[in-house]
């Protein structure tokens, strides 16, 4: 296995092919709240792979999912959770994704928490899965859930920001962290 931490960036990548990654940036909200922030980011995921460079995408429902991700006390945090699969176009391989994706938009420091389980379908194993997510509690998140962080002041209310548009087109850039193959890079 071979593990990287770099500027908020988590890695452990196995020799099957499985890739867990997990990431903390800074964020600047619009003003509407952690549900809203949230969806718009899985949103912006789902659009990411929309794309010609991925082949067989097929997402499930994006649903709520409290059991995977905690906070270092235990307390379960709620995300928007992606289950998928995908064809690599270099190596015709067929992916298994689990991802899931937190803001937190109205603590003092606003952050987007990203964590994935990628693996070729042969190799992904659920209960592995778990373990990670599981293991990688949140220290001092916010509200665990997702309802709880909404705006009080209604600053910034409008149209997301162009800060913000990049962190959700930071799949480009993080790539590998968002569940291909180190083989499709």
């Amino acid at each position: 296995m071979t593990t990287y931490d770099t500027d908020g960036k988590n890695r452990m990548e196995k020799s099957n092919g499985c890739v867990f990654s997990a990431t903390q940036n800074l964020y600047e909200p619009s003003g509407e709240g952690d549900r809203a922030e949230s969806d718009y980011q899985a949103d912006a995921f789902i659009a990411a792979y929309q794309k010609p460079e991925f082949k067989n995408v097929s997402f499930e429902p994006t649903k709520d999912d409290s059991t995977l991700v905690k906070d270092t006390d235990g307390h379960p945090i709620e995300t928007r959770r992606l289950d998928f699969t995908y064809t690599g176009t270099q190596d015709n391989k067929d992916y298994k994704i689990t991802r899931v994706v937190r803001v937190f938009s109205t603590v003092g420091r606003p952050v987007m928490l990203q964590a994935a389980y990628a693996c070729p379908v042969d190799a992904y194993s659920a209960s592995e899965m778990e373990t990670l997510f599981k293991a990688t509690p949140i220290s001092n998140p916010g509200p665990t859930d997702m309802d709880e962080g909404t705006s009080d002041n209604g600053t910034g209310k409008g149209s997301k920001s162009e800060d913000k548009k990049s962190g959700s087109e930071d799949k480009k850039s993080d790539e590998k962290g968002s569940g291909s193959s180190p083989k499709d890079t």
